[in-house]
């Protein structure tokens, strides 16, 4: 299927071991829509976010290949969130609320190469979304941070703990 997406201006660095195959796949896909691919061995959390805030875009997009896929909420939405990057992601329920919760980036069908290529084009192209969307992540930051889940765990610990006492 074509998509259209020009190369320029666009270029994908990959963070993670991830198998050959895979990674030749990618190389081969990268090569046919004239994008450079940066491959890099998986960083150190501590150093993680420097590399995530490096890019103009974090992408975050699985395939709905179970119940557990469909559910999910990766870190690195909010690794994306802490380093200030608006996300383009997989459009599931829980992604989605916080994506469009918070208005920090684009939800699209991650199995169909012409959304995703959309939601790109969209926002290399529409200045003003992607202004809003690094304005918005400032309270997405503050909100959805260690420190305030944290308090969220230790009260359902609590919590769980009085039952059985």
């Amino acid at each position: 299927e074509s998509v259209n997406i020009s190369g320029k201006g666009i270029g994908v660095v990959i963070l993670g071991y991830g198998e050959q195959k895979y990674k030749e796949e990618l190389n081969q896909l990268a090569i046919s829509l004239d994008i450079p691919i940066y491959f890099h061995d998986a960083v150190p959390v501590g150093e993680l976010w420097e590399y995530i805030g490096a890019v103009d875009v974090g992408v975050s997009l699985a395939t709905n290949s179970c119940v557990n896929h469909y559910f999910m909420l990766p870190n690195k939405i909010f690794e994306n969130i802490q380093s200030m990057t608006p996300i383009i992601a997989s459009e599931f329920p829980e992604i989605k609320n916080i994506i469009e919760g918070y208005k920090v980036g684009i939800c699209c069908d991650s199995s169909d190469k012409k959304s995703i290529s959309n939601a790109i084009r969209r926002l290399k192209e529409d200045k003003e979304l992607y202004s809003d969307f690094k304005r918005n992540l400032i309270l997405a930051k503050k909100e959805l941070c260690w420190e305030n889940e944290k308090k969220l765990l230790e009260n359902a610990y609590i919590n769980v703990f009085k039952k059985y006492k």
